[in-house]
């Protein structure tokens, strides 16, 4: 599969995958039951830490990253900002392109730049490591 296939294929995964997500929370019983089991488990992992664990995992490691819980199986989170293009900051790279803001991409009144846009913004994130 060519890259640019593939690109398309991660954007409609990511599109059903949103589409999916919308449907299921849209059921608020449903996501009242996550949000409960989240919170429980948020509670138990954060009676079982020290303060200095507090403190230090609140410190994240420089960047939009989170550090990782080892000890209570919770993963390092990585961040990266997108208001115009993903931009990362993990490992000291701070580098990213800067594509058109929402508003003049709408002023173009084509919606094929749109969907060039959200597949690029699909890809760079990716490549970033954030999938």
């Amino acid at each position: 599969m060519n890259k640019r296939k593939m690109i398309g294929a991660h954007s409609a995964l990511a599109l059903l995958a949103l589409a999916v997500s919308q449907v299921h929370a849209a059921d608020p019983t449903v996501q009242q039951g996550r949000e409960d089991r989240a919170e429980k488990a948020a509670q138990k992992t954060l009676a079982k830490m020290t303060m200095e664990e507090k403190l230090a995992y609140i410190g994240g490691t420089g960047g939009w990253d989170v550090k990782p819980l080892t000890n209570y199986g919770v993963p390092q989170i990585h961040g990266a900002d997108g208001g115009v293009g993903v931009r990362y900051t993990s490992e000291g790279n701070d580098q990213g392109v800067v594509y058109p803001s929402g508003p003049n991409l709408a002023a173009t009144f084509n919606p094929r730049r749109a969907i060039d846009l959200g597949r690029a913004l699909g890809y760079d994130t990716a490549v970033g490591g954030y999938l």
